[in-house]
């Protein structure tokens, strides 16, 4: 399956070097859905190339597995007295906050590379606190058991993967420069 999005993605190769330009700010169409659409087989071209799939496919079931757990303690700490609330919120941000992070460090470990990578363990940690301590706040804020309550939780949420991304990405040692293009990173922070 894998093999064959690549060939698909592949064909698309203009499509992907017209959106690198787009993002560069060389040339703009004026049409952010074709933006959005170019910016996602980028994404797509990345996993199916540049990605070992069993490497994928294992952070994939991490993806599956912490979800499953984190809407199960979510549940459990809804049912629950709330003498205990509290307790049982605290484990489903560490438990949404830490699997999150482990799908994203899984992912990278996967990226096969042209250059050696390593990681800094300090910034590494960073991140995965930044997104516990997210999830933290998202579940407190969703404790509040109204729509806005949720949207807010949401929100907190997104954006504690989102500063968790960004961190962990910092974390990478490489022995080249790396550019990162604004328009794509504020696409990713928006979605």
């Amino acid at each position: 399956m894998l093999g064959t999005m690549a060939l698909m993605l592949r064909g698309l190769a203009a499509a992907r070097d017209e959106a690198h330009l787009t993002a560069a700010g060389l040339r703009y169409s004026g049409n952010r859905r074709a933006v959005r659409s170019r910016a996602l087989l980028n994404i797509l071209a990345c996993i199916s190339e540049d990605h070992q799939p069993m490497i994928v496919a294992l952070a994939a079931l991490t993806a599956l597995g912490g979800a499953s757990a984190f809407f199960f303690v979510m549940a459990h700490a809804n049912e629950c007295v709330d003498k205990r609330r509290s307790t049982w919120l605290l484990v489903a941000a560490l438990v949404g906050g830490l699997s999150i992070w482990a799908v994203h460090f899984v992912a990278m470990l996967g990226y096969a590379s042209s250059v050696n990578l390593s990681f800094d363990p300090a910034i590494t940690l960073v991140s995965a606190l930044l997104v516990a301590i997210g999830f933290l706040l998202a579940v407190s804020a969703k404790d509040g058991r109204t729509g806005g309550a949720s949207l807010l939780a949401g929100c907190i949420a997104a954006l504690s993967v989102t500063l968790m991304h960004f961190v962990g990405m910092a974390a990478i040692q490489r022995s080249v420069t790396v550019r990162y293009d604004s328009l794509p990173i504020a696409i990713a922070i928006i979605s």
